[in-house]
């Protein structure tokens, strides 16, 4: 049963990383993203590593309609290096 289970997430994941799809980035809702972003910069100055991923995951699924998984990379970069960024931070992972 663990193994038909992982197969199936291994499965997921291959296809969200892999398979192309297009979409017009001009199809976002202004009011949303700002929302977001305002949220994740909240996160980014109370130190809040794991909301600040959280929110950037929400923002690429929501807005720019990346795949789940996708977008967890995608969330993981951006939040990395918005880390690695601040002040005084030592360049470690999130």
């Amino acid at each position: 049963m663990c193994l038909v289970v992982l197969a199936i997430l291994s499965a997921w994941i291959a296809r969200d990383l892999s398979v192309t799809a297009r979409h017009d980035l001009r199809d976002f809702d202004p009011h949303e993203v700002a929302r977001l972003e305002t949220d994740a910069w909240r996160s980014y100055y109370s130190h809040e590593k794991l909301h600040l991923f959280r929110q950037m995951v929400e923002l690429f699924r929501s807005e720019y309609h990346m795949p789940f998984w996708r977008s967890c990379v995608a969330a993981y970069f951006a939040a990395q290096a918005a880390v690695i960024f601040q002040p005084g931070s030592q360049p470690r992972g999130i």
